[in-house]
């Protein structure tokens, strides 16, 4: 663990401290006849070279810089959305640093074996749909029970403007932010959560909307911790999943 921690280091501070923006635009526009995309993977592997501190590993400056750059590359190559490429992008840079670790160590079996163990735990297996299913089935669900309400909502005049999909995401947010604190039996944080989001979604709404409004939000907001606590509960309680 100690020896992904320090190559993990090396990556962010290659990435988001010594990167320049005139680096990642001259990238963006050049592709692979770009020369900061060569230096920045050039950094990459010695700077973990140096973060390992194991000077007999002198490969891992090549071996870094190989992955390093080969991923930049695919990044730059292709196009969709900046935050969804962001996100498979350093995927692709963590699991490169797990596959050198396991190399350096000659672990390769023992992570194979831990990997099935968990994935024949209940606690594994348990944990991995309670999260699937307070993410997407239960946003679902709370839209077709509020359904009713939101078409009041939509033909009312005073409804005020909202950011696009902002109630979805910080609905993902406050039911991941919930499970994890029930099976963390962190109770008391629930309480500042659910109280935080009443005052920030609900102030501005007396001022300018109509009580309609007002009982919608705090509808949905109770269904989304309705439904979060009693997978939590059931996870803690019935199948028997503790902290």
């Amino acid at each position: 663990m100690l020896l992904f921690l320090k190559l993990l280091l090396a990556h962010l501070f290659t990435d988001f401290i010594l990167q320049p923006n005139k680096w990642v635009e001259n990238r963006q526009s050049r592709t692979y006849k770009s020369p900061y995309l060569y230096l920045h993977g050039a950094i990459a592997g010695l700077l973990s070279y140096l973060f390992v501190a194991q000077w007999n590993l002198f490969y891992i400056i090549p071996v870094i810089m190989i992955f390093h750059t080969t991923i930049d590359l695919w990044k730059v190559c292709q196009r969709g959305k900046a935050e969804v490429l962001f996100l498979v992008d350093q995927m692709l840079h963590i699991l490169s640093l797990i596959m050198v670790t396991l190399f350096i160590k000659d672990q390769w079996q023992l992570f194979y074996e831990q990997i099935v163990l968990l994935t024949h735990q209940t606690r594994t297996i348990g944990i991995i749909t309670a999260y699937t299913m307070i993410l997407w089935p239960s946003g679902i669900l709370i839209k077709v029970l509020t359904n009713k309400w939101r078409s009041e909502i939509e033909s009312d005049q005073t409804k005020n403007e909202s950011l696009n999909q902002a109630g979805k995401w910080i609905g993902y947010m406050e039911r991941f932010l919930t499970l994890t604190l029930i099976l963390l039996n962190q109770y008391s944080a629930i309480g500042f959560i659910f109280a935080a989001k009443s005052i920030l979604r609900l102030n501005p709404i007396q001022q300018s909307q109509s009580r309609k409004y007002t009982e919608y939000i705090l509808l949905g907001t109770l269904l989304s911790f309705t439904i979060t606590f009693i997978i939590g509960i059931f996870l803690t309680n019935v199948i028997g999943i503790k902290k």
